[in-house]
């Protein structure tokens, strides 16, 4: 989880990335559909491939790993 790629210098640029692309997800309702992959579909409405209760878990996941995210990096 906290592996930089090769263009991070370190881990803490890796949790930084991360935080940044949860904070941008997080940002509208249905903006969290940039991180979400629907293997073989193409997605011109996400609410019509997911419903209003996935949406929601989505965005509980995402605000729950952004939290976590943000203490590591504190603690770094």
């Amino acid at each position: 989880m906290f592996m930089p790629t090769f263009e991070e210098a370190n881990c803490l640029v890796a949790t930084d990335n991360q935080i940044a692309v949860l904070r941008d997800a997080m940002d509208a309702s249905l903006s969290i559909m940039t991180i979400v992959d629907i293997v073989g579909e193409v997605i011109g409405n996400p609410g019509d491939v997911l419903t209003d209760y996935q949406l929601w878990a989505i965005h509980q996941k995402c605000q729950l790993l952004f939290c976590v995210l943000n203490i590591a990096r504190e603690k770094f």
